[in-house]
């Protein structure tokens, strides 16, 4: 799923939860400085395959232009003017990269987006700090706790030259720390890991490229499994 914020992460859960009968082991929930807002359901075509389930529709598809009550039904009138998403599919479905609906990306390194962030007033980014989804966050959190070993929050790297663009960094890293100490979470937080000195391992400031992502992916598993180990 595109997007990482609060109301996105926890309908993705709460479906999980409905439809599966495994409970997790762990759950590693990815924070930013944008978590605590409302998802700008950009890319609605990502939940075009799962609109059947109420879920979804609740709280997605049934406020959004796009979709119509017979699209929840009629997978052809789903589809019908959704042809990409198909030929998407279908491309995906033989491409060996693609894993579990992740596709890493070759990017190269983009100093570009350190000299101007376009639409961000001031050239900088504010965090976010909503106080309804902060309390859903942590209701959810101690949910979580109660059917599984533990919960992670773990901030990912991101470019260091990029860090005094968003403001007042410090102070979100100390706030998740706190939530993380207060609700029985472990905080993992990436960014002064000297993963975030190596432009080679990102597309830009927010995001890694192939090579950053599995080298990350290998630093975060040690991590995990150090820790875990040590708790039993």
């Amino acid at each position: 799923m595109y997007g990482k914020t609060v109301d996105m992460d926890i309908m993705r859960y709460n479906t999980y939860k409905k439809y599966t009968h495994h409970k997790p082991t762990i759950i590693i929930w990815d924070v930013f400085h944008n978590t605590f807002s409302y998802s700008g359901r950009w890319m609605d075509e990502q939940f075009t395959p799962y609109i059947y389930y109420n879920d979804v529709w609740n709280s997605i598809c049934n406020k959004r232009h796009m979709y119509c009550y017979s699209d929840k039904f009629i997978p052809l009138l789903r589809y019908w003017k959704r042809t990409g998403i198909f030929k998407y599919a279908l491309h995906n479905s033989f491409d060996t990269s693609v894993y579990n609906g992740y596709c890493a990306q070759s990017y190269l390194w983009d100093a570009n987006t350190l000299k101007n962030i376009k639409e961000i007033k001031d050239n900088s980014i504010e965090c976010s700090y909503n106080d309804k989804l902060i309390r859903e966050f942590v209701y959810k959190i101690n949910e979580m706790n109660s059917i599984c070993d533990k919960v992670f929050l773990v901030y990912s790297p991101l470019y260091h030259e990029g860090h005094s663009k968003i403001k007042d960094l410090d102070k979100l890293v100390s706030f998740y720390s706190h939530l993380a100490k207060k609700n029985n979470c472990v905080f993992l937080n990436y960014l002064e890991h000297p993963i975030c000195k190596d432009s080679t391992l990102f597309h830009n400031a927010e995001h890694l490229n192939d090579i950053g992502a599995n080298s990350f992916s290998a630093i975060l598993a040690h991590d995990l499994d150090s820790i875990l180990h040590i708790s039993k």
